[in-house]
């Protein structure tokens, strides 16, 4: 590197553009991942959303529980027509 005779860095404009236009560069391509992942994250927080919504109302129809509501949060849980089995106790 050559120095002036006081010590200090001789001025190097080639390197000085060099420098700015790699940081604008890397500045510019960090904003479009930074955007392009938001716009995933986004995406993805609706097609989860819809899907709970889905899995809802299927569970609320019964749909997932044999045609039983599943939503039913008291009363007796064992199935129409089906006797408890008694354990035995050796």
């Amino acid at each position: 590197m050559a120095l002036q005779a006081d010590g200090q860095p001789v001025a190097n404009s080639a390197r000085n553009l060099w420098v700015t236009a790699t940081a604008l560069s890397t500045a510019l391509n960090a904003s479009y991942m930074a955007e392009s992942i938001s716009l995933f994250a986004i995406v993805v927080g609706i097609a989860l959303l819809l899907s709970g919504i889905g899995f809802g109302i299927l569970a609320a129809g019964g749909t997932l529980s044999g045609g039983e509501p599943a939503l039913r949060l008291f009363g007796n849980r064992t199935p129409k027509g089906v006797a408890p089995q008694p354990v035995p106790s050796a």
